[in-house]
């Protein structure tokens, strides 16, 4: 578990405030003063530096929760899912609301299918309708034709293109997953994506060599046959609090929790 200290660094730092702690010696103990921003958050005592900071930490971040919104990660591996089918080939794109549709050619009328915008929307879930409250959320299908088709990722056939007779093709599968991180890195959503455990250990080092290379952030998680690859972008946590709130205060990945009452 993070510990207090640490929220605190992370929190106040991706926030652009300035956060400073000094150290002095008070007789034979430790005291541990916490800056935001040149202003004293807490001060605290301690038999050690260490000790003196943990609990320095500890009321510091008591304080910031009785006049700051919260936001609790509920789920580290919450996202839009790209998943495989038997054959390897892309088949699945699960959104947070726990539902898969089969990836097909067809795009919904309301939806331009040059839109750069509604390739990017339909890829982190979007179905059409408003991301706010008052629309709850998404309620269609996710349409990704023009992400990965129905073909599949990485495979082609012996002539060179999509068909029935198709072979694995390394250059064409990194062609595809450098679109669908283009599209990812550009998209307006703070959404993470994440690429199931049925992809294979070479597969995930590629994806994550190349989004590295492409400035997108990504770690896995799990073990064995159940390791997966998440991709993130590097997104302010204003950008994230207005998203859930938008959503009513609760996304698959967090929940907004109000200021602690005193």
């Amino acid at each position: 578990m993070m510990g207090a200290f640490t929220i605190l660094d992370r929190s106040l730092r991706g926030s652009n405030r300035h956060f400073k702690t000094v150290h002095k010696k008070i007789g034979k103990q430790d005291e541990c003063t916490m800056f935001v921003d040149n202003e004293i958050l807490a001060t605290a005592l301690g038999e050690n530096p260490k000790k003196a900071q943990q609990q320095c930490a500890a009321l510091g971040l008591a304080r910031l929760k009785k006049i700051c919104h919260t936001l609790l990660v509920k789920d580290n591996l919450a996202g839009a899912t790209v998943d495989k089918s038997e054959d390897g080939s892309i088949d699945k794109i699960k959104t947070n609301s726990g539902e898969s549709n089969e990836i097909s050619n067809a795009v919904p009328e309301h939806l331009a299918e040059d839109s750069k915008v509604s390739r990017m929307m339909k890829l982190m879930g979007w179905g059409g309708k408003g991301l706010g409250k008052d629309q709850q959320g998404r309620t269609e299908p996710v349409q990704a034709a023009n992400v990965v088709k129905r073909a599949g990722l990485g495979l082609v056939s012996e002539g060179g293109g999509s068909g029935p007779n198709m072979r694995n093709s390394s250059q064409n599968f990194n062609r595809c997953i450098r679109k669908l991180l283009n599209e990812f890195k550009s998209s307006l959503s703070s959404e993470n994506l994440v690429f199931a455990a049925d992809f294979s250990k070479e597969e995930r080092k590629t994806i994550h060599l190349m989004a590295r290379n492409m400035g997108v952030k990504s770690q896995s998680y799990g073990n064995g046959d159940d390791r997966r690859l998440v991709l993130r972008k590097s997104v302010s946590y204003q950008q994230i609090l207005e998203e859930v709130k938008e959503a009513g205060g609760s996304t698959a990945k967090y929940d907004l929790l109000p200021p602690e009452e005193n």
